[in-house]
């Protein structure tokens, strides 16, 4: 085969190429030299020469062509092969100042970095350093104390600020998102692999005295329509369990924050610990709410609250291979009840080894939601980098039978912890080996590469597991199980970077902030603060939103930018919840209405139940059923109706998830409105129900059958209902999809509508934008 039927060979084959393969082909083809004759190749040369002296020109003349071949193909070659050293590695070794720092460059690469570096520009050269500038602090520790200002850094901060966008919020300086795309691959890893979070920055408060005490105190500040803090449930420390913030005696109104709870498991002491984690935005109004809730029920010196940020550490797990992962990293030990300086140990052993049953479990969406381990691990640095194994079907009957039994019946004696004792977690981060000293144990090993033997200077570090699971939030889901289901990881301060090396290490794929409101979007659950209006930190939030959305529209040029006084939309940025409810109040629709009510959110099923039965439109003739159902939620907490709050149902809003029927994708500050009218209605799912949503030529050229997408114009403002808060395509259902709030008024009409009409496509809504 000559070389014409080759070439004509890859280029039929060009097509089913990846663009990896086209790429080597391209520099192969560069690099090739050609090395066909040519009709003066033979001039000069009258006969075979085996001996005699060389016509220099006459043989220049003869090799003239290939000369010629040489010189291109190396200048080909080189414009071929247009990547720099830091271009050509891969995503995850990629660095932000590789392109003039050879030392952000593997070494076996350095090399080539460097001549690069000297045929390229020359370095700008600078000035002798200012006076400032040299007084330089002592150690790397004063300098990252320096650094961090009023600002707080994690323990993983360095990790992070080499590879993630960062950001100053809530008092913490946090990853925001990373330097790569990742949406996609966030959620294909979340879906089938595993994603880390360092989720340390959640505030994490100890409530300790007396069981009864503490639940006194949280009972008139928790959601009421939630199991007490103090119920079976979790009063054990079995369960790690969630509910809702409130001020004194103000449910379902004045919301402070979701909250995260667990109980010391310690049947033999008559002193209770708790444990809340509380979200950063909101630890201010919290800890605030806490003193009003001890001085008001008189429980300054029966219960102490003490502030544990940055001593309790939290990683949180999410996807279907988390289970393995941990198994991977986690090395169990078991350690004596009676230490040598007589500081008493909890007993793991249990806990141990059903942690070790867990080792083919696909999921943890099969545990019991909320479930909790306390388990007591070695070093992982000294087995570091740990790998992650291939899943396998074939599970020994032995520990398949262990494991659904543990899965059936938990067991009681495994959530005790060494994390609670606060002497045991000092005495760990100061008794902790140096990274040196590993590293000059691993250099006496023989073989390269061999895992250090653990010893018994070695810390064996306590650590709780905690499921984390759908069922621990809501109830419905668009998605699988597996999708929210993961651990959350507590661990004692100063060890943070040394797991989280190893689970990166072993697989796991890092987010930030913006991967956990995706991953919360999927899932169809409230973010807090973004989906959360009637909270103060929801208001700053969405100034900050606003302001930053305002000046990135304000930089383009007036052609470049969208006309919204065009399109009728007087606050583009802005998601009006309070102008929208006291439009409401005041019977018209005018959304400038200055000084705006205070909001709430129904976060009672109960009450949205009783509301789906009724077949009222009227808001005021579910007042009294309403109240006859808050009334006996504070009678089962035994508080003092006469301190309740009154109730204003005109000021409620409802959380709600959006599914878009047909082509279109909602963004945020979205406006919901009502389809009241039957016309409206059929015009709108007359190609849903049939199937058919491609357009027609008999449909009129105003007409629009994308419910996400319909002219402002044709929408009646008085059917406004409520604002998107997060909208987005999902890659979870394949459409778009938004989680907005929409006014109890708006629901109860919605279902009055519905049922009047006898409507086959039930709440259905028309969002614009």
């Amino acid at each position: 085969m000559n070389d014409n039927s080759r070439a004509t060979k890859r280029a039929a084959d060009s097509k089913n190429l990846t663009g990896r393969d086209k790429k080597r082909a391209k520099n192969l083809a560069a690099r090739k030299i050609n090395t066909g004759g040519s009709a003066n190749a033979e001039v000069g040369v009258k006969g075979p020469k085996v001996s005699g002296p060389i016509d220099v020109v006459d043989f220049i003349q003869a090799r003239a062509f290939e000369i010629n071949a040489m010189e291109a193909s190396i200048k080909n070659a080189s414009g071929a092969l247009n990547q720099l050293a830091f271009q050509s590695l891969p995503r995850g070794l990629r660095r932000r100042a590789a392109s003039h720092n050879i030392k952000r460059i593997p070494v076996k690469l350095r090399e080539k970095a460097k001549s690069e570096m000297l045929k390229g520009s020359p370095p700008k050269r600078t000035g002798p350093p200012s006076r400032r500038k040299k007084r330089r602090a002592a150690t790397i520790v004063e300098e990252y104390l320096r650094r961090q200002g009023n600002k707080r850094w994690l323990e993983t901060h360095t990790w992070h600020a080499k590879r993630m966008h960062m950001k100053d919020m809530w008092g913490y300086r946090l990853a925001e998102f990373p330097n790569e795309k990742s949406i996609r691959a966030t959620y294909r890893a979340s879906s089938h692999l595993s994603i880390l979070h360092d989720a340390s920055y959640m505030a994490c408060l100890e409530l300790k005295g007396a069981a009864e005490d503490i639940s006194r105190l949280l009972a008139p500040i928790t959601d009421l329509s939630l199991p007490t803090v103090a119920s079976q449930r979790y009063n054990k420390g079995h369960r790690l369990g969630h509910t809702t913030l409130y001020h004194y005696m103000t449910y379902p109104q004045n919301a402070i924050c979701p909250i995260t709870f667990l109980w010391q498991q310690n049947p033999s002491s008559t002193v209770s610990k708790l444990w809340l984690w509380v979200h950063p935005a909101a630890f201010e109004e919290a800890w605030g709410c806490l003193k009003e809730a001890q001085e008001k029920t008189q429980m300054n010196d029966t219960v102490v609250v003490t502030d544990l940020r940055d001593e309790i550490l939290m990683f949180q797990l999410t996807g279907p291979r988390s289970t393995a992962l941990l198994h991977a990293v986690l090395d169990t030990v078991q350690v004596d009840t009676a230490a040598p300086n007589g500081t008493q140990r909890s007993d793991t052993s249990n806990a141990n080894k059903v942690w070790s049953s867990f080792k083919y479990l696909r999921s943890s969406a099969s545990l019991p939601a909320g479930a909790v381990l306390g388990i007591t691990v070695q070093d992982p640095r000294l087995r570091f980098p740990q790998k992650l194994p291939r899943r396998t079907n074939q599970v020994p009957s032995i520990d398949e039978k262990d494991m659904q039994h543990n899965i059936a019946s938990w067991p009681s004696d495994v959530a005790s912890s060494d994390l609670w004792n606060e002497e045991i977690r000092e005495e760990l981060r100061k008794n902790k080996i140096p990274e040196v000293e590993l590293n000059v144990r691993r250099s006496k090993n023989l073989l390269p590469g061999t895992k250090l033997t653990p010893t018994d200077n070695d810390a064996r570090i306590p650590i709780i597991l905690a499921q984390r699971g759908v069922a621990t939030h809501t109830n419905t889901t668009p998605s699988s199980p597996e999708y929210q289901s993961g651990w959350n990881i507590i661990l004692p301060k100063g060890w943070g970077v040394s797991f989280w090396k190893s689970l990166v290490f072993a697989g796991c794929r890092t987010s930030g902030l913006r991967e956990q409101h995706a991953m919360h979007f999927e899932s169809g659950i409230a973010c807090y603060p973004q989906d959360c209006p009637d909270t103060k930190a929801y208001a700053l939030w969405k100034t900050e939103q606003k302001t930053a959305a305002e000046k990135s529209w304000k930089r383009k040029p007036p052609a470049k930018r969208l006309n919204f006084a065009k399109l009728g939309i007087t606050d583009p940025f802005n998601a009006d919840f309070s102008g929208l409810v006291s439009s409401r109040v005041n019977g018209d629709v005018d959304m400038d209405t200055g000084d705006a009510p205070n909001l709430w959110i129904v976060r009672s099923t109960q009450v949205i139940n009783a509301l789906a039965m009724s077949d009222s439109a009227e808001l005021d003739s579910y007042h009294a059923k309403v109240i006859s159902i808050m009334d006996k939620l504070y009678n089962q907490r035994q508080l003092d109706l006469a301190k309740k709050q009154p109730l204003d149902l005109s000021k409620a809003l409802v959380c709600i998830r959006i599914v878009l029927l047909d082509r279109g994708t909602p963004s945020i500050n979205g406006r919901i409105y009502l389809v009241p009218s039957s016309e409206q209605y059929s015009k709108y799912v007359r190609r849903l129900i049939s199937g058919d949503s491609k357009r027609t030529k008999d449909d009129d050229s105003d007409s629009d059958s994308d419910v996400a997408l319909v002219k402002e114009s044709n929408l009646d403002m008085s059917g406004l209902i409520g604002y998107v808060t997060t909208g987005q395509y999902s890659y979870c259902l394949g459409k778009g999809m938004a989680i907005g709030n929409i006014t109890l008024d708006g629901l109860v009409k919605m279902h009055a509508i519905d049922k009047s009409q006898d409507r086959k496509v039930k709440l259905l809504v028309l969002v614009k934008g």
